[in-house]
């Protein structure tokens, strides 16, 4: 497929994406909207148990394991592997509060990361684990920075795979080589990667990934999922447990407390039903339009991002070649980006504020012509801003 193909009918975009309708929207790595096919799923749900309470459940356990099934095939696992959470911050305290922890031991994490990636292991420090943050370089934190932090009681590397402020993508596979060498596990957050680029747990050697679907899958706020490699699941004890997450669940005068040799048992109750249905709706659709495709896609419209802003003269604070991902941020010299990304929203364009700088993060569904057009009215806002 040619890179700048289109990946939709044009004809049919605004149907599929609603949001096309009122906004340029390139702020897919904040949230994405929900696209047609996703509100559509949900309608299904909301109809079912308007009509049919409890009944809902003839069909819904059904969904809830294809699409364990569909997020499996997502990141190369195996669907025993997958459980859902709420959100990545839940899916990384599954980890962080399951092990069996020594005072001493450390956690290592580049000095970027989103909270939900920090939090998590700074409260671990009543039990005397230690969190060593790794310094970028020119904006990245490379696999051979964070080896270099690392000592013989480092129990778990954690990061993004892809950062949420400037979007370097760090390559996985020889991080996570290295730390399955050593027995250390190797956490990934990657929410900020999945729905645009692809990601294989087992070439980069992944012990444990979350993952929420709000962003670039666009399946809605408060569902998310997690992985855990199977040979991990009995080192961590669900530090939450639920009727749900044992293995005879169906029998609910059986109070016998034994786990599932899966990860489901860090399911603790009643899924979010309602968001297991929109995000299998959205991993299907991804899956059926191609990874490959879609990351074409999304980096040809980031490169065309990154070449606009730099054509102009602004800073370009996010990496190319194989570090580069969906993400883009910048900055304008002489200009508040706070007070930029204010005024592009009142001019119909959806961006974000991190660190000082404008985010912008187009999704397989843009087009080239919305990038153009987003920076032709940033330019008439600048000019207004220099002429103040």
């Amino acid at each position: 497929m040619n890179r700048t193909e289109p990946l939709v009918d044009p004809n049919r975009r605004a149907e599929l994406f609603p949001v096309t309708r009122r906004w340029i929207y390139l702020n897919h790595a904040a949230v994405g909207p929900l696209p047609a096919y996703v509100l559509d799923a949900a309608r299904h749900y909301l109809e079912a148990i308007s009509r049919d309470g409890d009944h809902h459940w003839q069909e819904t356990l059904q969904v809830v394991e294809d699409a364990r099934t569909l997020l499996a095939e997502l990141v190369g696992a195996r669907p025993e592997e997958i459980a859902f959470t709420r959100n990545a911050s839940e899916g990384i305290s599954v980890l962080a509060n399951g092990l069996d922890w020594q005072p001493g031991d450390n956690v290592v994490l580049p000095a970027i990361e989103f909270p939900a990636n920090v939090f998590p292991w700074q409260n671990l420090a009543r039990r005397g684990v230690d969190v060593r943050y790794v310094p970028l370089r020119d904006g990245r934190c490379e696999a051979a920075d964070i080896i270099a932090r690392m000592d013989g009681r480092t129990r778990v590397v954690s990061v993004s795979s892809v950062q949420f402020f400037n979007g370097f993508r760090l390559d996985l596979a020889p991080l996570g080589a290295f730390c399955r060498d050593r027995g250390v596990l190797f956490c990934v957050d990657a929410i900020q990667q999945l729905g645009a680029l692809p990601l294989d747990v087992g070439s980069g050697s992944v012990d444990f990934l979350a993952c929420g679907g709000h962003k670039w899958l666009m399946s809605g706020e408060g569902i998310g999922f997690l992985y855990c490699r199977a040979e991990l699941l009995d080192r961590l004890h669900p530090a939450a447990v639920g009727w749900m997450g044992v293995r005879d669940w169906e029998h609910m005068l059986n109070y016998r407390l034994e786990f599932p040799p899966a990860a489901r048992r860090f399911e603790t109750g009643n899924l979010s039903a309602f968001g297991v249905h929109n995000l299998k709706a959205a991993v299907g659709h991804y899956l059926r339009l191609g990874p490959a495709a879609v990351a074409a896609r999304i980096l040809t419209l980031a490169e065309l991002t990154a070449e606009a802003a730099g054509q102009r003269g602004w800073t370009v604070l996010s990496p190319d070649g194989p570090a580069r991902s969906g993400i883009v941020s910048f900055r304008v010299p002489g200009c508040d980006a706070v007070d930029l990304v204010a005024r592009l929203s009142a001019a119909g364009v959806q961006a974000a504020v991190r660190n000082g700088a404008v985010r912008m993060s187009p999704h397989f569904y843009n087009t080239a012509e919305e990038v153009a057009e987003a920076f032709i009215r940033l330019d008439r806002i600048v000019k207004s801003t220099d002429g103040r």
